[in-house]
């Protein structure tokens, strides 16, 4: 669906998708939540989705398509 959309012009290849990946670190009683802010290309993700079976690649990727897709702006 996504390379439909693309082909479409939906969406670009080079658009950013961006997303906020929760850590949890450290051990028992000492574990702390680390975030980290995630930027890629929708290419990139595409590409990490399908060859190295990064389920959350596809389920970002799964996400900005469908926010896209209901924001009528586009934005």
């Amino acid at each position: 669906l996504t390379v439909e959309d693309v082909k479409a012009g939906k969406f670009s290849w080079e658009d950013n998708v961006h997303w906020v990946r929760e850590t949890i670190t450290g051990r028992r009683h000492k574990r702390k939540k680390v975030y980290t802010s995630v930027n890629y290309t929708l290419r990139d993700v595409f590409k990490a989705a399908m060859i190295a079976s990064n389920n959350e690649c596809a389920e970002q990727m799964a996400r900005y398509i469908s926010r896209r897709a209901d924001d009528p702006a586009g934005q």
